[in-house]
């Protein structure tokens, strides 16, 4: 079964469409990039443009979907290095109006492109914009096209309980935090439980704004070796760590609590999207030692390799 459903469309590559359906040990399969697909890549290039992201094209990367949005945009997502084993998955664009997110995950896909030996031994998933109606709305909105914020709509096992609980609890039902008529709504929320299904993440940084920080949900095991290295990335990036929990339907709590997929949250300090660039610059060296962070194991069994030089 496709997990991911729908029609895959590659771009620019090889599509491993036998290996998705049957298995890694399955051949690659020939999918030309179709004309929606295309339109749909200039598209975001031109957005880039108007941004002044003059560095961050997504034409050169070679980039897979098998879902669409209500408003027929495609889920995309880059694969990079080896078909599973060792997995780390970023995810940028949840809420289509933290606009620099997108622009440190193409240029995290550009980045990995070019220099081939850092997914060395490693599995590399970035979908780098998970909300596509959101982020192309004439004006861009947390939400997608059905109203729903994507980051409370996860199944998690509070979902039906809590979820529209707490949500009515903030002292009025405000649009920006809708979770959504039932958990998993939204082709957008399939689409990440999916990747996390058939890629099976060690680890999964997730990129937001405007709130300015990191913040850590997964396992507890070994969790002192994890916050000390968190306190000496926070220190050489000089950005807080702060434990800002998790809510019915987030991905921290569907990946890092019920899951123990190591997941990290940053938080930029803001959402203008001219502050792309410096936000790639600054955090980048996070970037590349999360994903060399040893983890080992399958989640939810996935537990810090303790090196004693955090």
């Amino acid at each position: 079964m496709n997990l991911l459903g729908g029609k895959a469309v590659c771009f620019y590559s090889l599509i491993v469409l036998c290996g998705f359906l049957m298995g890694p040990s399955a051949r690659a399969a020939t999918t030309p990039p179709s004309a929606d697909f295309n339109a749909f890549v200039q598209t975001l290039d031109g957005q880039s443009a108007r941004y002044g992201w003059n560095d961050v094209f997504a034409g050169p990367v070679s980039w897979e979907y098998h879902r669409s949005t209500r408003n027929r945009h495609p889920l995309m997502f880059a694969h990079f290095g080896k078909p599973y084993g060792d997995c780390i998955l970023f995810l940028g664009g949840v809420h289509g109006d933290e606009l620099p997110t997108v622009y440190l995950m193409l240029k995290l896909a550009r980045y990995l492109r070019e220099n081939p030996e850092v997914v060395k031994g490693k599995c590399i998933v970035i979908a780098p914009l998970v909300n596509p109606d959101g982020y192309l709305a004439q004006r861009p909105t947390r939400v997608n096209a059905n109203g729903v914020d994507l980051n409370r709509n996860f199944p998690t096992k509070d979902w039906r309980t809590d979820a529209h609980r707490k949500w009515a609890a903030r002292g009025r039902k405000n649009p920006r935090y809708y979770p959504g008529t039932y958990a998993a709504s939204e082709q957008e929320t399939l689409f990440q439980v999916a990747l996390i299904k058939r890629f099976k993440p060690q680890k999964i940084l997730s990129v937001h704004s405007p709130l300015n920080f990191f913040d850590y949900d997964g396992p507890s095991s070994d969790l002192d070796s994890l916050e000390k290295w968190m306190e000496k990335i926070c220190r050489e990036a000089n950005h807080p760590l702060k434990k800002f929990g998790y809510y019915p339907g987030s991905l921290g709590n569907y990946a890092g609590h019920e899951r123990n997929i190591f997941t990290l949250t940053l938080e930029l300090p803001t959402s203008d999207p001219k502050m792309g660039p410096d936000y790639f610059r600054k955090f980048q060296p996070a970037f590349l030692k999360f994903i060399e962070l040893p983890v080992i194991g399958t989640p939810p069994h996935t537990r810090l390799v303790k090196t004693g030089n955090p």
